[in-house]
């Protein structure tokens, strides 16, 4: 527009479709008979009934999306002053159908392995011979069908202003309008629609963030920031809703980070550090549900959660080939108020072995015994590490004709992750070595690289899950890749 003032335009548009395809219960086969009893149901002498249902863990979803955003930017910016106004949109349409197909030879595996866990029980039961199942051998098919409408509103500011030579201010804030209406079809191949939904949910609000920062030279900043976020709700999947898990609420965060970064040593020495504290209401958690034989994953707003930190990163170069780095950060992440059905659970076994509402009853009036759910107060937050500290080291090297080489160390630490609220299953420590060699100049880069050479074997996450032949408590674990080797070859075009 001129030389203060700019306007620009951002669109954005993307049209996808595919086929999701999965086996969700990490073992061999995917079709489970699972007993409701876990010693079957004798009918009397060596004859036992056996009661149950078919499950099938194999996942088939054909899904489409089609989104279409705008963004409209007018800033500015004058001598001690500058700033942004803007206008965003967003309309996401996606739609996902259960698109499962099982061939005659798919039954029959079935079937044999609905015979196998029986006679496992049988055998395990004397005087058991030959056990007889008293539900329908047939795998239901899922034909499920949803569709999730999203629109979403905002409008956004940002304004800096130099206050001194030394001080600056940053006002930003954005105010955000989201409308999702989802509409789900429960039905098993073959048979009519068990269940129709059609609903509409609505997440409104406004979030600022201040930035203070003083700069007393040219070489150090010091900065304090306060700032609101949220993580939008929304609806779960049909089997959740059907489940009685519909839908989650907005995950809200409140944010203070103070920092300091300086600059040392003639230009030698980075030096980093910021203290943060975010509080977080609504923490936003999945976990398992079941509706009949299906299994499927729900989030859930497990509770409140404090999240305090350090974080530290140094980085030097003692000589013009040398380069030192040095990262290191401490998490302490727990929650502060919340309640979970598992936990609850865990509590109710804890004390008799039973599942007996011992600890109470969380509906009383209505029939069947729920345990009492468990406060997680002073649990830490799953899959987040206390400690993380990366350190690297770095040589490099001219050679005629424009070339360099390097070569280069590293070593990686992080503490052990919790699976789940309950702060009993973790991943273990990780420690591990990297190494990499290469030759680079202005176009081309030729590197040979070598990771987890300690052979570090602690997974990447624990899951909780289960065992899916029992439906007793198991849990998946990611596992982290061996020793390997590579080569990489770039060129810049």
């Amino acid at each position: 527009m001129n030389d203060n003032w700019a306007l620009t335009y951002i669109g954005g548009y993307e049209d996808r479709d595919y086929d999701e395809l999965y086996d969700g219960d990490y073992s061999p086969t995917s079709f489970h008979a699972t007993p409701l009893t876990p010693s079957g149901f004798p009918l009397g002498g060596p004859v036992w009934g056996w009661v149950g249902f078919m499950v099938d863990f194999t996942v088939d979803t054909v899904q489409s999306t089609r989104d279409v955003s705008h963004e409209l930017q007018l800033s500015f910016d004058y001598d001690r002053v500058s700033g942004m106004f803007g206008v965003y949109s967003l309309n996401s349409d996606f739609s996902t159908r259960d698109d499962r197909e099982l061939t005659d030879a798919q039954r029959a595996l079935g079937v044999a392995n609905q015979g196998a866990v029986g006679q496992a029980i049988c055998d395990a039961n004397p005087p058991c011979i030959v056990v007889v199942p008293l539900f329908d051998p047939n795998i239901p098919v899922s034909r499920n069908s949803r569709s999730l409408d999203i629109e979403n509103m905002a409008a956004f500011a940002m304004v800096s202003f130099d206050l001194t030579d030394q001080v600056g201010l940053t006002l930003e804030g954005r105010y955000q309008d989201e409308d999702i209406d989802t509409k789900l079809v429960a039905q098993s191949l073959g048979s009519p629609p068990t269940d129709f939904t059609r609903a509409s949910e609505s997440f409104d609000g406004f979030l600022p963030r201040v930035t203070l920062d003083w700069r007393p030279t040219e070489d150090h900043l010091l900065y304090l920031t306060y700032a609101e976020g949220t993580k939008p709700g929304g609806f779960n999947g049909a089997t959740a809703i059907q489940a009685g898990q519909p839908t989650f609420g907005e995950e809200d965060a409140t944010s203070i980070e103070l920092g300091l970064k300086s600059v040392l040593a003639d230009g030698r020495l980075l030096a980093n550090l910021a203290l943060f504290f975010n509080e977080v209401e609504g923490y936003q958690l999945t976990q398992n549900v079941q509706f009949g034989a299906r299994a499927d994953s729900a989030i859930v707003n497990a509770g409140d959660a404090d999240i305090t930190g350090i974080e530290a990163e140094l980085a030097f170069a003692p000589t013009d080939e040398v380069t030192l780095r040095l990262n290191y950060a401490w998490t302490d992440a727990e929650f502060t108020e919340g309640f979970d059905q598992n936990e609850g659970a865990l509590l109710d076994y804890a004390d008799d072995s039973l599942a007996n509402c011992s600890t109470g009853d969380q509906f009383p009036d209505v029939p069947r015994c729920q345990s009492l759910f468990g406060s997680i107060d002073g649990k830490q937050i799953p899959r987040t590490s206390e400690h993380q500290a990366f350190a690297d080291v770095e040589y490099r090297r001219p050679l005629n004709g424009g070339w360099e080489w390097y070569g280069g160390i590293s070593y990686i630490f992080e503490s052990s992750k919790f699976a789940q609220v309950h702060n009993l299953a973790e991943t273990g420590d990780v420690s591990m070595i990297n190494a990499r060699l290469g030759l680079v100049n202005d176009r081309y880069s030729i590197r040979v690289f070598g990771r987890n050479l300690t052979g570090e074997e602690s997974g990447y996450a624990v899951l909780r899950y289960l065992e899916a032949a029992t439906y007793g408590r198991a849990f998946a674990v990611a596992p982290r890749r061996d020793t390997y080797f590579g080569l990489s070859l770039t060129m810049e075009l």
